[in-house]
């Protein structure tokens, strides 16, 4: 929801600026956002391509803090220390990889909505020099 609330909130911030007269080009921190939410789609999907995640919210209250506690993230990597990978064990490896990236992916769309607000109130402040 913060994802696509920020897309919405941009997307209209960017026709206020444009109406204005002052363009609001992607930033850095934009295209570093759209990259993390391709690499979380991509992941996730392949994880959980059967229809169900490798794991059921890692069985825990809070798992995004406590990841390498459950049972099956701890059996890939012991798996991947010895190189015998398993089908389940690249599925929760992807499911790591695609909830990392979801995650640099929320923290960044906040982050670029800021620098694009603050661009346009600076721009938006400055003299108007008449042609």
């Amino acid at each position: 929801m913060i994802i696509l609330g920020r897309e919405f909130i941009v997307t209209g911030l960017r026709s206020v600026a444009a109406a204005e007269g002052i363009v609001i080009q992607a930033q850095s921190i934009g295209k570093l956002k759209m990259w993390a939410q391709c690499v979380a789609i991509v992941a996730l999907l392949i994880a959980a391509a059967n229809g169900n995640p490798p794991v059921s919210n890692f069985g825990l209250d809070y798992p995004a803090f406590r990841f390498w506690e459950v049972a099956e993230v701890r059996t890939a990597f012991s798996n991947l220390t010895t190189l015998s990978l398993t089908a389940n064990d690249w599925k929760v490896i992807g499911y790591l990889v695609g909830r990392g990236a979801l995650w640099v992916s929320v923290i960044t769309a906040i982050w670029s909505m800021y620098d694009y607000f603050t661009f346009f109130f600076r721009e938006k402040q400055r003299p108007q020099v008449s042609p």
